[in-house]
């Protein structure tokens, strides 16, 4: 199984969450959770909260719907998921800085369910929000799983695909318009003591491995304050996996290794 259609994937049967609720006053600003338990796939439920942000291009022609099938197998490896949706392209107030208002708001709502950590788990569009979030979210986030993620908004700024080309709306302009938000708001300009995930197809033809590779490989790649409970030496803020020969829905496709790697990496950093 490689390269699965996104229609595919977001028409995957899931378990419904256990409540849905608003993080903040715009129409957008919603979020649903699942509460961790016990199930034959974790014995032992943790007290670990996936905070999940979907992808599509930062356009609001996608919304949180897709990523439930993905919640729901977090659930089952015994994780708590809050998934979240927020103001896309296309939604009043949406792109810079709304966008990321959202994002902020819905980190201190995650914060307010009481959990024992939170980790920020991203995919494409919203791996790169995840990434921004680890660099501004100080102490909150303990971790962050960028699947697909775009880190390079200044490249992918440059390319001329329909999702390459939402980033100028996203930022209202190119990076030569505005290269203070670009420098704000491009995880790959930006540093962060949060340690991170980066997994990625080697086939993804929506965001080219490339940018999950130099992420990875960036000069600054240190923790520069490692965690003494995590930590015992200085070590790169992100890792990467590449998943060979797998596309850009292959992430989020529960059937698929991911579930298991992002579970395994949580009781890893946390245990």
């Amino acid at each position: 199984m490689a390269d699965v259609s996104f229609t595919e994937v977001a028409n995957l049967p899931y378990k419904k969450p256990t409540k849905s609720f608003s993080y903040g006053d715009e129409p957008m600003q919603t979020a649903e959770y699942w509460t961790a338990e016990a199930t034959p796939t974790a014995s032992t439920a943790t007290t670990l909260l996936v905070l999940l942000i979907h992808g599509g291009c930062w356009l609001n022609d996608y919304d949180k719907s897709h990523v439930r099938p993905l919640a729901a197998a977090l659930v089952e490896r015994g994780l708590a998921v809050m998934s979240i949706e927020y103001r896309r392209t296309g939604d009043p107030g949406a792109g810079w800085p709304g966008t990321f208002d959202d994002l902020r708001a819905a980190l201190n709502a995650a914060v307010k369910l009481k959990h024992s950590a939170i980790i920020a788990v991203g995919h494409s569009a919203g791996g790169h929000l995840a990434l921004w979030l680890a660099a501004v979210s100080g102490t909150q986030l303990k971790g962050v799983v960028g699947l697909a993620a775009i880190s390079d908004l200044v490249l992918y700024a440059k390319g001329t695909s329909e999702c390459e080309k939402a980033t100028l709306q996203l930022m209202g302009g190119t990076p030569e318009l505005h290269p203070n938000r670009y420098q704000t708001a491009s995880p790959l300009l930006m540093t962060s003591n949060v340690p991170i995930l980066l997994i990625h197809g080697s086939h993804d033809q929506v965001v080219n491995v490339q940018q999950s590779e130099q992420f990875a490989n960036r000069p600054n790649n240190l923790l520069a304050k490692p965690s003494t409970d995590m930590l015992t030496k200085k070590q790169p803020t992100a890792s990467l996996h590449v998943l060979e020969g797998r596309g850009h829905y292959d992430l989020i496709d529960p059937r698929q290794e991911v579930p298991d790697i992002i579970a395994d990496q949580a009781r890893l950093w946390f245990k």
